[in-house]
């Protein structure tokens, strides 16, 4: 009697949350269709109000790609060649600051080094302001030194924040988690899992309550430009965005495919459990909507575990049953979710590669979970997330 109680309890909880899980994807994905379509208003006259800051430390084998695919992206039109581009360079230890200053576009090089006596001192967040100070215009779009553009790159930009409110301070940016198309089968499902967060992103930021964004690809009005140093070393680009809607400024999205940019997806799954763990650091000094989505989203996670793991525990075969029939219907949902935003982005969307997402997405929670209790420690991941040297955790 007992386990035929629990039996439908947990099928009761099960439908329940499917439902409420559905019912939440529909409404992200009326916001990504309103997000993914271009509003930038009809112009005879574009002025190049926006310089280029790019943050780098240690990327000598990334930047001169970056540098040249500016090259390409500012000569589109005659208004961009003025734009002013600062390479700040975050106390790098090989040549990143001299390979740029010897570059064909000439960009201005901001040394961290130079403005703070402390070796190694301030980290992203410092070499953003630094990067933000030195430019005069209204607006500056932020890259990673690591991200490869498209020829329209600039155009794109131009045209987006010339449409622009005086109550815009933001701008979101697509990226993608893209080496090219000789990408291995785990870079093409870690790319369609960020894509899924891009279009989470997006939605959120068109229906008024912005939650994250990529620092890899974002425009931020300089005066308005919040300092998040005090909310921990990471979170230069979700929380920046959160403190900028909390204190009623607007974020817009991009809806500009021509203004997407690509960037490395980790080669190794240690490589993705740090970058995971980076990202999870910070969400602690989330606005409270978006801790809630963040607790739903692992809910549905772990759902399939835990009946998985009642059924061990009770010796009923139904448990095992239930969990695979809950994450059947919670893949479904997702990949109904996903696909029209990886094709959007132009990613792969071969059957194994679902089937990859699928089993990458249940597993998510408990690996970070392990890994923030130390139990991963044997293979090489720390607790505490590390990035170019630098702990990422307070």
């Amino acid at each position: 009697m007992l386990v035929d109680t629990a039996m439908w309890a947990m099928c009761a909880v099960s439908g329940l949350t499917l439902a409420v899980h559905a019912w939440t994807l529909k409404r992200w994905a009326r916001d990504w269709k309103k997000a993914a379509t271009t509003t930038a208003r009809d112009q005879k006259f574009f002025r190049a109000d926006f310089g280029i800051v790019i943050p780098c430390r240690n990327e000598e084998d990334r930047l001169p790609h970056l540098l040249d695919d500016l090259a390409v992206a500012l000569r589109t039109q005659p208004v961009l060649s003025q734009i002013q581009v600062v390479v700040v360079d975050d106390w790098s230890e090989d040549s990143t600051a001299s390979l740029a200053r010897c570059h064909a576009l000439q960009p201005h090089v901001v040394s961290m080094q130079a403005l703070s006596p402390t070796p190694n001192a301030g980290g992203k967040k410092a070499a953003l302001l630094a990067g933000l100070d030195a430019l005069n215009t209204a607006w500056a779009v932020t890259l990673d030194a690591d991200v490869r553009l498209q020829p329209e790159w600039g155009e794109a930009w131009l045209h987006t924040l010339a449409s622009q409110t005086e109550r815009c301070a933001a701008v979101a940016g697509p990226v993608r988690l893209w080496d090219g198309p000789n990408a291995g089968t785990f870079g093409q499902v870690l790319a369609l899992d960020y894509a899924a967060q891009m279009g989470w992103s997006a939605a959120q930021i068109t229906h008024g309550r912005p939650a994250s964004a990529s620092g890899a690809n974002l425009a931020v009005r300089r005066t308005a430009y919040p300092d998040t140093r005090h909310l921990g070393p990471s979170g230069d680009d979700a929380l920046v965005l959160q403190t900028l809607s909390n204190g009623g400024w607007r974020v817009e999205w991009m809806g500009d495919p021509r203004g997407m940019v690509s960037t490395p997806a980790p080669r190794t799954w240690r490589e993705a459990v740090q970058q995971q763990l980076r990202w999870a650091g910070k969400a602690g000094n989330y606005l409270p909507h978006v801790k809630r989505t963040a607790l739903w989203v692992a809910w549905t996670a772990v759902c399939p575990w835990i009946w998985l793991g009642y059924g061990a525990f009770s010796h009923a075969e139904w448990g095992a049953w239930l969990a695979a029939g809950f994450w059947f219907g919670l893949t479904a949902h997702n990949v109904a979710f996903v696909a029209p935003i990886a094709t959007w982005f132009n990613l792969p969307r071969r059957p194994w590669l679902w089937l990859g997402l699928a089993c990458l997405q249940p597993i998510q929670v408990p690996v970070l979970a392990m890994a923030r209790l130390g139990l991963l420690r044997p293979f090489g991941i720390e607790p505490k997330p590390t990035w170019k040297g630098r702990t990422c955790a307070p």
